[in-house]
């Protein structure tokens, strides 16, 4: 029901039992915060009355009104409707949960949106942060797609996650974690799932602390990302010749060549990352 609408209904006259009528039922948003309801009772122009009759009494014993949904399990993921017009959401509330709810007690951290796979470019939500299903088979990170929680590969990461972002065919992804949840790739707070392949990469040696955001760099090119943290060392690779860089919590990863590039000299550590894409200006990036 929106704002101002009305709902009327005629009740028949002879009732010669108890009886319920249900007058509503659906989404009752507030306009405001003195939002009321008001239900008026009064005679059908329609209705049939004797000509002898000199009064008529109308008798309503009470009305009910009954809360029928609560949306208790959003645990952690609301869906929100950006076009309130939307068929799926008339007569409804702007926002609701997923088709099938994370676990109870669930922490989103980020969420992001990209292909499933090359074959299936269909758009995939994909959520991280901390929460497990052992019936699913996912941990600390999932995709949402066709209405389904579904796990990725090597059921997800062993630790949490913070922040992800898509870029060229693959998830970036940010947190406290060493691996993934099967244990057998071993990660460190930084780690590539490539969507095409459908498999767990590690950035180089990773880094020794958590990260915090991931977000695109667009001014050193559309295939660099930024990560944010509290690390202080990119930790040496497994190829030959690589060595341990120290950072202040700041670092660049190349995407294209798969390795850690030029980053922004700051004095001190940058509190959060951010981009900004509006109107597509690729270039509009602050730190």
């Amino acid at each position: 029901m929106t704002r101002k609408r009305t709902e009327q209904i005629s009740v028949p006259q002879h009732n010669l039992a108890d009886e319920e009528v249900v007058v509503y039922t659906g989404y009752i948003p507030a306009s405001t915060q003195e939002f009321s309801m008001s239900i008026s009772v009064g005679l059908d122009t329609g209705g049939v009355v004797s000509p002898q009759a000199t009064t008529v009494e109308l008798v309503v014993d009470y009305f009910r009104l009954e809360r029928v949904t609560s949306y208790s399990n959003l645990n952690g993921v609301i869906e929100f409707a950006s076009n309130p017009e939307s068929p799926s959401f008339m007569d409804a509330p702007l926002y609701r949960p997923l088709n099938v709810s994370l676990p109870d007690n669930s922490i989103v951290y980020s969420a992001t949106t990209g292909m499933f796979n090359d074959t299936h470019p269909d758009s995939t939500l994909f959520l991280g942060g901390r929460f497990s299903s052992q019936e699913s088979g996912y941990h600390n990170i999932a995709q949402y797609r066709n209405s389904k929680l579904q796990p990725l590969s090597n059921s997800g990461i062993w630790g949490t996650v913070y922040s992800m972002t898509f870029v060229n065919g693959s998830i970036y992804v940010g947190g406290s974690f060493n691996a993934t949840a099967d244990q057998t790739t071993a990660l460190s707070n930084v780690a590539q799932f490539n969507t095409t392949d459908q498999a767990w990469h590690p950035l180089s040696g990773g880094v020794d602390g958590a990260v915090s955001s991931v977000i695109p760099y667009s001014p050193f090119g559309p295939n660099v990302v930024a990560m944010r943290g509290s690390f202080q060392t990119l930790i040496a690779g497994p190829a030959s010749g690589d060595e341990a860089i120290a950072m202040h919590g700041l670092a660049m990863w190349d995407t294209a060549f798969s390795q850690w590039t030029y980053t922004p000299f700051i004095k001190g550590t940058p509190s959060m990352l951010f981009a900004d894409s509006w109107q597509n200006r690729a270039n509009n990036v602050a730190l």
